[in-house]
């Protein structure tokens, strides 16, 4: 018998059923911000996307599964008027 190759080790996490959506305030009219998700305990960069500039809804998807609260996501103000908003102990939602 003859192998050609063979492939060991875990099942890798699925990308295709995950995502993080919102919408972004500034001064209570949505608007555009940078939007970062990160892990919480590691601070790995996961994701970086800006929200739209006249809705503020943004959406990241293709995000591994991660335990429950396992992330952080930021919103950035790139104006240096505010400061940052942050959000920990985030789960992903299943789309």
């Amino acid at each position: 018998m003859l192998f050609d190759f063979i492939i060991l080790g875990a099942v890798p996490p699925r990308t295709d059923r995950h995502r993080l959506a919102g919408i972004t305030y500034v001064d209570g009219v949505p608007g555009k911000r940078l939007v970062v998700v990160e892990h919480r305990t590691t601070f790995v960069l996961l994701a970086a996307k800006w929200s739209d500039p006249v809705t503020g809804a943004w959406e990241i998807k293709g995000l591994p599964e991660y335990p429950e609260r396992a992330l952080r996501v930021l919103g950035v103000d790139h104006t240096g008027n505010y400061n940052d908003e942050v959000a920990t102990y985030v789960s992903q939602v299943t789309a």
